[in-house]
């Protein structure tokens, strides 16, 4: 199955929409090819689409200076150099949406970065496709709900992780959670994202694992 029909299908458990409204729904809709390394969205821009993960990897990650830095600088797509200086916000793989919700629900530039991980293919609708949607479509309101729904999760889920003081629980939680994840993705990312040092999460994943 093509990319654009995983996603219908996966809109048609939202709504029952008609054919007539599929079709519609296929014109606000792109699929588009990341390679890894490459930002989707800088500082600075707005969030302004709904991305859903075909296939590949995402990163939304934010930047912080080193201490006495005396300029901002912002990172382009291939400035690794910075790498260390960046904290993980999220890391979504196969089968969801992601966008940066605060520069998307309000319209401001965003403060974070997202970055293919690895080479990915993507679908996108543009927001201002999504808002003729939901003024053409009685059921629009559902396609919104899923992305509002899938985000909420995503949001829940890392506070249930940061909320765990065991660190090496709150790492566990993050593998049964995201069970194919920590193979796809670097040690340093994975740490920022459950707020500990990478060189104490590399300490205790050799630990025995707690019931």
């Amino acid at each position: 199955m093509n990319p654009k029909s995983t996603y219908i299908e996966l809109l048609r458990i939202a709504a029952d929409f008609s054919e007539d409204e599929i079709n519609t729904i296929k014109k606000c809709i792109e699929v588009k090819k990341y390679a890894k390394g490459e930002l989707l969205l800088r500082e600075g821009e707005y969030s302004d689409t709904i991305i859903y993960i075909s296939e590949g990897l995402l990163r939304e990650f934010y930047y912080t200076p080193p201490e006495g830095a005396t300029e901002t600088v912002y990172l382009n797509d291939f400035e690794s150099i910075y790498e260390d200086d960046t904290y993980t916000s999220w890391i979504m793989a196969e089968g969801n949406f992601v966008y940066n919700v605060r520069s998307f629900l309000e319209n401001t530039p965003s403060k974070c970065y997202i970055k293919a991980e690895e080479d990915s293919v993507v679908i996108t609708m543009p927001k201002t496709d999504l808002d003729f949607l939901l003024g053409i479509m009685p059921q629009g309101r559902k396609i919104l709900g899923l992305f509002y729904e899938k985000a909420l999760i995503e949001y829940e889920r890392r506070l249930e992780l940061l909320r765990e003081k065991d660190t090496l629980i709150r790492y566990q939680k993050f593998i049964e959670l995201y069970p194919h994840l920590h193979q796809r993705i670097s040690l340093k990312k994975i740490a920022t994202y459950l707020n500990i040092s990478p060189r104490h999460l590399s300490r205790i994943r050799a630990l025995p694992i707690k019931k």
